[in-house]
C-alpha cells in the first residue's frame, strides 16, 4: 500500500495563552486576570473562554485573511439567517504575547454536531438545516458581496477536482488503516465528478459537523466558524445535509431548501465526502476519538 504524506495539521505560531490574556487585558479587550480555559483548537486558530466572552488567536498567515472576512461579514448577517452567528466584540492586529490577528466575541451555545454523532445522537431537526441554507443562499446576498468576497478560493464547488482531491484523502484514511466504506465511497466520488454543483451563492463555504451547533434537544441553534465564506455553487455548502444528517431525515431538509437536483445532490454527496475524510484523517493524527467516531459514523450515511 503507497504510503500518504501526513497533511500540515500543527500550527505554525508558537502561543502562550498566558501571555496573550494578559497582553489582551492590557488593551481592555477582555476583562483583567482571566485565567485562560483552552476550548478548541485547529489547523489555523486557537479559541480560550474568557468568561464573558470567547477569544480566538489566528495560528497560521494563511488564516489572517479569514478572520478578516469574518470579522467583516459576522454583523452584516445578524438577523438575516434563522440559526444564531457568534457576535464580534473586538479584534486587532497581532499584539506583544499575541502572535497573530484576534478577535473576542459572543459565542453560540451548544455542542457540535459532531459530538451528538459521536455519542449516538442526531440532528433532531433536520428542516432547520434546510431553512437556514435556503436563507443564506438567497441570491440577493450575492451582489452585496460581489466585489468584497473570493468565488470558491479553495475550488470545493469544481466536482472534477474535489473528487481527484477526495481520492487522495481516501488514500491517506486507508494507509492509516481507518475503516471506511472505500468502494461505496469510489462509486460516490465517480457520480461526483460530473455532477451540476448548484448555481453560485453566498456560502458558508466550510460547513461541516463541527460547524453546526445544537441545543440542549439537539436541534440546530448555531453556525459558527465563517472565515471561508465565499461565493461559490449551492453545493458547497449542502453537502453538510449528506454529512450530518440520516438518509429518512435528509429528504425533509432537502425537501424544506428546495429545488435541488439529482446531479446537485451527488456533488453535495461528493462534498460531505471531502470534509468528512479530511476531518477524519485530522482527528486520527492528532488524537481526537471524538471527532473520529462522529466522521466515521457519518460516512456510512452520507454514502447512502
Amino acid at each position: 500500500m503507497p504510503g500518504a504524506p501526513t497533511p500540515p495539521w500543527r500550527s505554525h505560531r508558537p502561543l502562550d495563552p498566558r501571555q496573550a490574556f494578559a497582553a489582551l487585558a492590557s488593551r481592555g479587550a477582555i476583562a483583567p486576570d482571566r485565567v485562560p480555559r483552552e476550548v478548541g483548537r485547529g489547523w489555523d486558530n486557537a479559541v480560550f473562554d474568557a468568561g464573558d466572552r470567547w477569544v480566538r488567536i489566528s495560528l497560521r498567515p494563511v488564516s489572517d485573511p479569514l478572520m478578516a472576512r469574518e470579522v467583516a461579514l459576522l454583523p452584516w448577517l445578524a438577523g438575516r439567517l434563522p440559526l444564531r452567528t457568534p457576535v464580534v466584540l473586538d479584534h486587532g492586529p497581532p499584539l506583544p504575547g499575541v502572535p497573530g490577528p484576534w478577535m473576542t466575541y459572543q459565542p453560540v451555545p451548544g455542542r457540535e454536531l459532531a459530538s451528538a454523532l459521536a455519542t449516538g445522537g442526531r440532528c433532531a431537526d433536520p428542516s432547520a438545516l434546510g431553512r437556514a441554507l435556503r436563507a443564506l443562499h438567497d441570491p440577493a446576498h450575492v451582489e452585496p458581496w460581489a466585489h468584497r468576497l473570493p468565488r470558491d478560493p479553495g475550488a470545493r464547488g469544481r466536482p472534477a477536482d474535489l473528487a481527484q482531491r477526495t481520492l487522495g484523502v481516501l488514500d491517506a484514511a486507508i494507509h492509516r488503516r481507518l475503516p471506511v466504506p472505500e468502494h461505496a465511497i469510489r462509486r460516490a466520488l465517480t457520480r461526483a465528478a460530473t455532477a451540476d454543483p448548484g448555481p453560485v451563492r453566498l456560502v458558508h463555504g466550510d460547513l461541516h459537523l463541527r460547524h453546526v451547533v445544537l441545543d440542549s434537544a439537539d436541534r440546530p441553534t448555531g453556525w459558527i466558524d465563517w472565515g471561508d465564506t465565499c461565493l461559490a455553487p449551492t453545493s458547497v455548502d449542502l453537502g453538510i445535509l449528506w454529512a450530518g444528517i440520516a438518509p429518512p431525515d435528509r429528504a425533509l431538509a432537502l425537501s424544506t431548501y428546495g429545488g435541488v437536483s439529482t446531479s446537485v445532490e451527488d456533488a453535495a454527496r461528493g462534498m460531505a465526502l471531502f470534509s468528512l475524510l479530511m476531518l477524519l484523517v485530522a482527528a486520527h493524527d492528532l488524537g481526537d476519538p471524538t471527532v473520529q467516531a462522529a466522521t466515521q459514523r457519518a460516512l456510512r450515511h452520507a454514502v447512502q
